[in-house]
């Protein structure tokens, strides 16, 4: 499975489990955060390991890019690993999330998984873009920009 096949599966975890859907059921994907052992119902907490595995997965690609090594790290088993731990935890400190994170949690965990990618393109793009710079100042020899209309 490549990378974007493993965060399209995860994503649909997400949905699922941010959803209510319980794991295993009509339209949800199977495991992912708050899954329960035998897959019959979403743990408690489910929801807040889904809004916790969005933000700890983009979090993870941003650093990512400075700290290529924390990609060995940060793995998806381990996101999930420790979006489960914490979920619990949260709910039973009576961490809940405020009223407008409820309100667009959905939006915002899209955000931080795709963010990544977008912040991705534009870097591949510029790079281009700059390569492409580079090579046509090469191929400008000193007197012909110089003799050139404007």
């Amino acid at each position: 499975m490549d990378a974007l096949d493993s965060i399209a599966a995860e994503a649909a975890v997400t949905d699922a489990t941010v959803a209510g859907a319980a794991p295993g059921a009509e339209g949800a994907a199977p495991g992912g955060p708050g899954a329960a052992p035998g897959g019959d119902a979403p743990q408690p907490g489910a929801a807040t390991a889904a809004l916790l595995f969005g933000l700890l997965t983009g979090l993870a690609g941003v650093a990512v890019k400075r700290f290529p090594s924390l990609a060995a790290v940060w793995t998806a088993d381990a996101v999930h690993t420790v979006a489960d731990a914490l979920a619990p935890l949260l709910d039973k400190s009576g961490l809940a999330t405020p009223e407008w994170l409820e309100k667009w949690k959905l939006e915002i965990s899209a955000l931080f998984l795709c963010g990544p990618l977008l912040f991705a393109t534009i870097a591949a793009v510029r790079a281009d873009l700059e390569s492409e710079a580079a090579e046509r100042a090469k191929n400008i020899t000193p007197g012909a920009a110089a003799a050139a209309p404007l």
